[in-house]
């Protein structure tokens, strides 16, 4: 894939006979430290993998999505050995359910001096996801795109269905992915073979920065902004509890909002407030 929006590195995504490598451009992709070492990671492991993917470099320490280059390195090699993965300030989070929706899929993992992931049969018919994980998911859709292992349906159970994931869904349809997502987090995948539909895709804005600039808009004293390029159907929970405070912002169109504070001094504070699944 080409990418447009940050530096000019490719990065392969191999599957049986097919290749999309530079045959899709990415726009609008994070320019971020993460996508860049991601890129670096990548381009070093193709280097020096022979016989298995070699995620083994301390890079892979730095950052948590470096666990998403594990389906790359087991449709082009079927066996990784990978160092483990980092970047998380709250401290070391668990791969379980990671692990264990790879594990539905036919890879084999042990711990060896390294943890090695490798294909050993094909997916199950049935995979249930131990919780509504993102990374989970994605990695899974990638691995059962690309690996065209299978000629039968599978069912996949307790998905998250946050923006990127859904965006991921859709680019992955635009080269050849039969994938059906359900209103009761579940997703039905069927037999595909790789065509590239579209040779331009945009990567989906970040909802979670669309929110945070807005409670800045709406916190900081005399302030106004304006944020473009979000979807902002994603913020509708935002909005919710944001009329009920009293905060002033208008959706200008589909992809703009603005948010002032200023009615901060006549602000409600809120008798309940309740976290729950996305959306």
């Amino acid at each position: 894939m080409t990418i447009s929006g940050s530096k000019n590195a490719a990065l392969p995504i191999i599957a049986a006979n097919y290749c999309i490598d530079n045959k899709v451009t990415l726009n609008n992709v994070p320019d971020i430290k993460d996508i860049f070492s991601m890129q670096e990671l990548a381009r070093e492991a193709l280097q020096i993998s022979k016989d298995c993917f070699d995620l083994t470099s301390d890079m892979a320490t730095k950052f948590r999505a470096s666990i998403l280059l594990i389906p790359l390195g087991l449709i082009k090699y079927g066996k990784v050995k990978f160092v483990g993965c980092g970047g998380c300030k709250i401290g070391k989070r668990p791969l379980d359910t990671f692990d264990n929706a790879l594990s539905q899929a036919g890879i084999k993992i042990t711990n060896n001096e390294f943890k090695e992931y490798e294909i050993i049969s094909k997916p199950k018919k049935n995979i249930m996801l131990q919780e509504l994980s993102v990374t989970a998911i994605e990695a899974l859709l990638i691995y059962l795109t690309f690996i065209q292992n299978y000629d039968y349906e599978i069912h996949i159970y307790q998905v998250a269905i946050e923006p990127n994931v859904r965006n991921l869904i859709a680019f992955l349809q635009t080269v050849g992915a039969d994938i059906t997502l359900h209103v009761d987090h579940s997703i039905t995948m069927k037999p595909s073979k790789i065509h590239i539909k579209e040779t331009t895709f945009k990567i989906v804005g970040d909802y979670l920065e669309a929110g945070t600039y807005f409670a800045i808009g709406a916190g900081a004293d005399a302030s106004e902004i304006t944020i473009r390029d979000c979807d902002v159907d994603d913020l509708s929970a935002v909005f919710a509890v944001a009329t009920q405070i009293g905060i002033d912002f208008k959706v200008v169109d589909k992809t703009t909002l603005r948010v002032s504070s200023k009615n901060k001094a006549e602000y409600q504070s809120l008798k309940k407030f309740e976290t729950r699944t996305f959306p």
